[in-house]
Order: structure tokens, then sequence, then C-alpha cells
């Protein structure tokens, strides 16, 4: 992601159909992504140590979304 060219970038091999592509980051998504890059940097922080994901649980992969998922789709 580059906020600076204004796109995010999917790497080969990193998604469903294993092609590359690059989107254009709109208004829409662009706040969002800055809220969670900021977060990130104040857990970077926090720990002392890099965080390489965009989501993530202080830090940590996040492994499973379903608990988080259920009470939401109520």
């Amino acid at each position: 992601m580059s906020f600076e060219e204004a796109t995010v970038r999917l790497d080969p091999n990193t998604t469903k159909k294993d092609e590359g592509r690059t989107f254009p980051l709109t208004g829409a998504l662009r706040g969002p992504l800055e809220d969670q890059k900021a977060r990130t940097e104040a857990i970077q922080r926090k720990l002392g140590m890099a965080v390489s994901l965009v989501f993530h649980r202080n830090g940590n992969p996040i492994k499973n979304c379903r608990n988080a998922w259920e009470p939401a789709c109520k």
C-alpha cells in the first residue's frame, strides 16, 4: 500500500486467483486505512517492534475473526 501513490497492491500468489493487481486508494478506503496505520504505529511504539501486518491484534496475526463476526451479524 502506498499512501503517496494512492494505490493498494496485491502481490501475485496472495489472492484467490493468484493474480497480482493494483487498484486506486479511494477516499472511502483511504480514511479507514489511515486510521488503521495510526493504530499500528501506536502499537509499534508501545511494543518497541515493527508490525508488518495491516490488520492485527496488538501486533499478532488475526487467526479467527468469527468471535467478532457473529455478534456483528446480529
